[in-house]
C-alpha cells in the first residue's frame, strides 16, 4: 500500500519549526550584543529547516508504524476486506481478499478485479449492488449497510460462497464502498446436507406413513404434518380440543392419563387407542409422545410425537386370536380358549363365599366316522356346523361352549342356586333336552359336488356336577365326564350317563391319587418289603419282593390302593423298572454277604412292562449292572400277560429263561386261567392263589382243586408254591400233599429290609438248633 502526503502532519511540523526558530533567535539575541549578520540568518534558517524535516520524518515514521500494525492485523483476518470507489477500483484490500484472486494485496491496489480474472461478472455486478447503497447513503447523509450473498470466482476457477456487506463511506466527499467478505462454503455445505437430510427424512416419514404432531403448551397450539391429518381424518389440528373431539369416548381417559404423566414426569408414552370419524367409522391409532422442550424451571413447554394407523394390524391380530382361540369350522371356542375362560372364572371367585355349583357335559357324535367314510368330509363338516349352531342356541349366555376337536364338544354351565329337583335330576333333564335338540334330523348339503342327504344325527353325552373352587382342575373334570361318555356309548349310544356324587367323589379321589402317584414315582417314594419263602423242611429259601408306597403326603399306601391306578396308566412301567432295580440291588448285597447260593428273589412283572419293545434288553442290562447270579432271580407273571399275544409273551419269557432266570405263574386259578398256558409257556414254578388255600379247610371243592393243581404241576415238573398260608393246619395239609414251597402270615408278613434281616437271622438260628 502507498503512503500519501498528510497535510495535518506538515502543518504541525511548520508550527514546531517556527517555534524553534523563534526560540533560537531569542537565545542568540540574549547571548550576542549585536544584530544578526547575513551568515547568521542563513545558519538560523538552515537550522529551522533541518528541525522541520526531522520532526516531520519522526511523525510520519510513527504514523507508518501504526498503519503497518493495522494492516498486519487486517491481513490476519480470516474474512476478506476490500475498499472500492464507486467505479469499483480497489482502494484497499487485505491479503485474505487478494488470496481469492491468487495475488498479493499490493498488486491489487488501484486496480479492478476484472484484471485478475477472465470473467467480468464481478465488476459488472458490483455497480448495481453498490450504487443503491451509495445513493441511499448520499440521501440520508450517513453510512448504511446491506447484506448480500453471491458466488465469488477465484483465480483457479473454483467457487466460494461469500456473505458480502456493502456499507457507504463518505470520505473527502467521495463515494466509496467497503466490502466485508467471509467464506461460508462450509456453512453452505452443511446447509445443503441438512436440506438433503430433511428431504430424506420427509421421504422416510412419507414411506412409513407416520404422522407428526407437536403441542406448544405455552400457547396451547398444536401443529402437524399432512399425514397426521390424513390418519385422524380431520382438516386441521390446531388445538388439543381438535384432537380430543375424535378420540373414542372409552379411550379418552387412557389418552389423558398418558399426556398428563408425560407432562408431570417427563416420561415418554406409547399407547394404542381408537378414534371415530363423523360417520361413525372406528380406527385404531398407535401414538408415541415425548418432551420436546422445557423452560428454565424444567417445566415442559412443548411435546412432540408420531402416530400411525394400526387398524389393519388390529384386524390381523383379531384374525390370529380367532385362529388361536376359536375353531375355524364352527366358530366355537377351542380347548385353549375354554381353559383360559375356565381359569378366569375360578380365579375370580371371592374367598369366603360359598363355592358355586357347575355342570359339565362331554358330547360326542355317534357314527360320525361312518358319515365321513361313506358320504365324504364335506357332509361331516356340515354336520359339525349344524351341531355347533344347535349347541349355541341351547346353552345360556354364561356357559362355556367348546369344540375339542373331531366330533367332541364340551359345555360348562352354571347351575341355578334354587331348583325344584336335585342337582343330578336337574342336569339329567338338561341332558335329555339337549340330546333331543341335537338328534333332530337335518339336511346335509356338503361341499361343492356332494349330493345333499337327509341325515339323522345321534349324540352321546357324559356329564357331572361339581363345586367350582380356585383349585378346580378342568382336565380332571373332563376325564370324569369322558368316563360317563364312554359308559353312555357302551350302553348303546344316543343317551347320557351322569355321575352321581358317590361316583364323582370316587373318580376325583382316583384322579388325585394318580397325580400323587406320578409325584411319588418322580421322588422315588417307593420301597420293597420282603416276605419269606419257606420250604417243606421249614428253612427260608428265598423271598418275594413286594412294593410299598411311603407317600410324603399320605404316609403308607398299600398296593391294593395304588396298583390298579398304576396299571391303568403308563406309570406301571416306570414303577416296575424301579422295582427291578431295587430288587437286583438287594440281591447283589445278599450275594456279597455269602447268603446261600440257593436263596432266591422273586419279583412281580406287569403285563405292560413285558410288552415294552426293549424289555429283554433292558432287563439284561440291569442284571449285568448289578452282577447278580440270574439263577437266583424269579420273575412272576400273571395270566394277563398272555391275553394280548401268547406267542410273543412266550418268546420274551424264553429269552429271560435263557439268561438263567426262573419263570413263575402267579395267582394260578384266577382270572383267565387256561391249561393251554401251562403247555406252551417256559414255566418253572406254579403259585396257587391264596383264595384257594384259605378255603381248603371249609370247602372240599377248593381242597380238590388244590390237590388237582399240585398233581398237574408234578406231571409238568413244575415247582408248586402255596400262597396265603396263615394257619398251621394249612401248612400241615399242604405238606401232606407234597407242596414244596410256602408263603403266608403263618411264617411272616412282608417286612422292610431291616426287619427281614433280623427275622432271617433269628429264624435261621432257630431252625438249625
Amino acid at each position: 500500500m502507498t503512503l500519501r502526503f498528510d497535510w495535518k502532519y506538515l502543518l504541525l511540523a511548520l508550527v514546531v519549526a517556527l517555534s524553534l526558530s523563534l526560540l533560537n533567535i531569542a537565545l542568540l539575541q540574549n547571548t550576542l550584543s549585536y544584530p544578526f549578520t547575513d551568515v547568521q540568518l542563513v545558519q538560523t534558517t538552515a537550522l529551522m529547516t533541518m528541525a522541520f524535516l526531522l520532526f516531520y520524518l519522526f511523525v510520519q515514521y510513527r504514523a507508518l508504524q501504526r498503519r503497518r500494525l493495522f494492516i498486519a492485523l487486517l491481513d490476519r483476518l480470516p474474512a476478506s476486506l476490500v475498499s472500492k470507489d464507486q467505479n469499483g477500483r480497489i482502494l484497499y484490500c487485505n491479503q485474505s481478499y487478494a488470496t481469492l484472486f491468487g495475488c498479493s494485496a499490493a498488486e491489487m491496489f488501484d486496480r479492478f478485479e476484472s484484471e485478475f480474472t477472465d470473467k467480468d461478472s464481478v465488476m459488472q455486478s458490483f455497480k448495481p449492488l453498490a450504487q443503491p447503497v451509495i445513493d441511499k447513503g448520499q440521501a440520508i447523509g450517513q453510512p448504511v449497510s446491506a447484506l448480500y450473498e453471491q458466488a465469488s470466482p477465484q483465480a483457479d476457477k473454483s467457487t466460494y460462497y461469500t456473505s458480502v456487506k456493502l456499507p457507504y463511506l463518505n470520505m473527502n466527499q467521495r463515494a466509496c464502498t467497503l466490502i466485508y467478505a467471509q467464506d461460508v462454503s462450509e456453512f453452505h455445505q452443511y446447509k445443503q446436507q441438512a436440506e438433503l437430510y430433511q428431504a430424506q427424512l420427509e421421504k422416510v416419514l412419507e414411506a412409513s406413513e407416520e404422522g407428526l404432531w407437536e403441542w406448544d403448551l405455552v400457547e396451547n397450539k398444536a401443529t402437524s404434518n399432512q399425514r397426521m391429518l390424513e390418519i385422524f381424518k380431520i382438516e386441521k389440528l390446531e388445538s388439543l380440543e381438535d384432537f380430543e373431539a375424535i378420540i373414542y369416548p372409552d379411550d379418552r381417559e387412557l389418552v389423558h392419563k398418558a399426556v398428563e404423566t408425560l407432562i408431570a414426569n417427563q416420561a415418554p408414552f406409547n399407547i394404542e387407542f381408537r378414534i371415530v370419524d363423523d360417520k361413525g367409522n372406528i380406527a385404531w391409532i398407535w401414538d408415541r409422545g415425548r418432551v420436546a422442550s422445557v423452560d428454565e424451571n424444567n417445566q415442559v413447554t412443548s411435546i412432540v410425537g408420531i402416530a400411525m394407523d394400526i387398524t389393519e394390524d388390529k384386524a390381523n391380530e383379531e384374525r390370529i386370536r380367532k385362529l388361536a382361540y376359536y375353531d375355524p369350522l364352527t366358530q366355537l371356542k377351542n380347548r385353549s380358549k375354554l381353559q383360559k375362560n375356565f381359569d378366569e372364572i375360578r380365579f375370580s371367585l371371592i374367598e369366603g363365599q360359598p363355592a358355586p355349583w357347575y355342570g359339565l357335559f362331554f358330547i360326542d357324535l355317534d357314527r360320525f366316522k361312518h358319515l365321513n367314510d361313506n358320504y365324504g368330509h364335506g357332509h361331516g363338516d356340515e354336520l359339525l356346523k349344524i351341531i355347533g349352531q344347535r349347541l349355541k342356541s341351547f346353552v345360556c349366555q354364561d356357559s362355556l361352549l367348546c369344540r375339542l376337536g373331531g366330533d367332541e364338544f364340551i359345555v360348562v354351565f352354571p347351575m341355578p342356586e334354587k331348583v325344584n329337583q336335585t342337582r343330578l335330576e336337574h342336569i339329567e333333564t338338561l341332558a335329555t333336552r339337549l340330546l333331543d335338540e341335537l338328534n333332530q334330523p337335518c339336511q346335509l348339503v356338503g361341499s361343492q359336488g356332494d349330493n345333499p342327504i337327509y341325515y339323522m344325527p345321534r349324540a352321546s353325552l357324559g356329564g357331572i356336577t361339581f363345586k367350582l373352587r380356585p383349585d378346580s382342575d378342568l382336565l380332571e373334570l373332563r376325564r370324569l365326564a369322558d368316563i360317563g361318555l364312554y359308559r353312555a356309548k357302551a350302553e348303546g349310544g344316543g343317551g347320557a350317563h351322569l355321575f352321581n356324587l358317590e361316583e364323582q367323589d370316587h373318580m376325583l379321589s382316583v384322579n388325585r391319587l394318580q397325580k400323587l402317584l406320578e409325584k411319588g414315582i418322580e421322588h422315588e417314594e417307593f420301597e420293597l418289603y420282603y416276605q419269606p419263602v419257606i420250604n417243606r423242611e421249614g428253612h427260608i429259601c428265598g423271598a418275594e419282593a413286594l412294593l410299598r408306597w411311603q407317600s410324603a403326603e399320605q404316609g403308607l399306601i398299600m398296593p391294593d390302593t395304588f396298583m390298579p391306578i398304576a396299571e391303568e396308566s403308563h406309570a406301571i412301567v416306570e414303577l416296575g423298572n424301579q422295582v427291578i432295580h431295587m430288587a437286583c440291588r438287594q440281591l447283589e448285597q445278599w450275594q456279597q454277604a455269602t447268603l446261600s447260593a440257593h436263596f432266591t428273589m422273586a419279583i412281580n412283572l406287569s403285563a405292560k412292562q413285558l410288552w415294552q419293545h426293549n424289555f429283554v434288553d433292558d432287563f439284561t442290562n440291569i442284571i449285568e449292572q448289578y452282577a447278580i447270579n440270574p439263577h437266583q432271580l424269579i420273575v412272576e407273571v400273571t395270566e394277563s400277560v398272555f391275553i394280548h399275544d401268547l406267542q410273543e409273551a412266550s418268546d420274551k419269557l424264553m429269552a429271560l429263561k435263557r439268561l438263567g432266570i426262573n419263570i413263575a405263574l402267579d395267582d394260578f386259578g384266577t382270572g383267565y386261567s387256561s391249561l393251554n398256558y401251562l403247555r406252551h409257556l417256559p414255566l418253572d414254578e406254579l403259585k396257587i392263589d391264596k383264595s384257594f388255600i384259605q378255603s381248603m379247610l371249609e370247602d372240599d371243592k377248593a381242597s380238590i382243586m388244590v390237590n388237582t393243581v399240585i398233581e398237574l404241576a408234578k406231571q409238568l415238573e413244575l415247582t408248586v408254591v402255596a400262597e396265603g398260608v396263615e394257619l398251621a393246619q394249612h401248612f400241615e395239609l399242604l405238606s401232606d400233599l407234597s407242596v414244596e414251597l410256602y408263603q403266608g402270615y403263618y411264617f411272616a408278613k412282608p417286612l422292610p429290609i431291616d426287619d427281614f434281616t433280623a427275622f432271617y437271622q433269628s429264624y435261621t438260628s432257630h431252625t438249625t438248633e
